[in-house]
């Protein structure tokens, strides 16, 4: 687990509410590392991990939150995306592509609020 994934469970849990953290992996080997990564560091909180062929994250998440919204009716869902904060403007290039699409993308979803939790890169 690094810093990143720390912060946001961290923010996710003080905001309140039931937690549940997504993972997708594209092979099991990186499917099996999560897991007992996960399990080894325990912050609490329930994953979900799914795999995807394609790479693509987006798929595999719109079906999880699909899920969600049936078991959960007429709630609000929040996904948390972490943001990488580089210190140059022009880094930003580099970072934070898949998070955009995943923003863009939920937009559309009814009941489905995105929100950004910013972790700042040194050097």
């Amino acid at each position: 687990m690094n810093r990143v994934v720390r912060n946001t469970v961290s923010y996710a849990q003080s905001i309140g509410g039931k937690v549940i953290a997504f993972y997708v992996g594209f092979d099991e080997k990186d499917i099996e590392k999560m897991k007992a990564r996960w399990e080894q560091w325990n912050p609490g909180i329930g994953l979900v991990v799914t795999r995807s062929r394609y790479r693509s994250v987006i798929d595999q998440l719109l079906c999880f939150i699909n899920h969600v919204q049936h078991q959960e009716r007429d709630k609000h869902i929040t996904v948390l995306i972490p943001e990488f904060i580089p210190r140059r403007w022009w880094h930003r290039l580099l970072h934070n592509q898949t998070a955009l699409l995943i923003r863009l993308t939920l937009l559309v979803k009814k009941d489905v609020v995105v929100s950004t939790v910013p972790f700042h890169l040194k050097n």
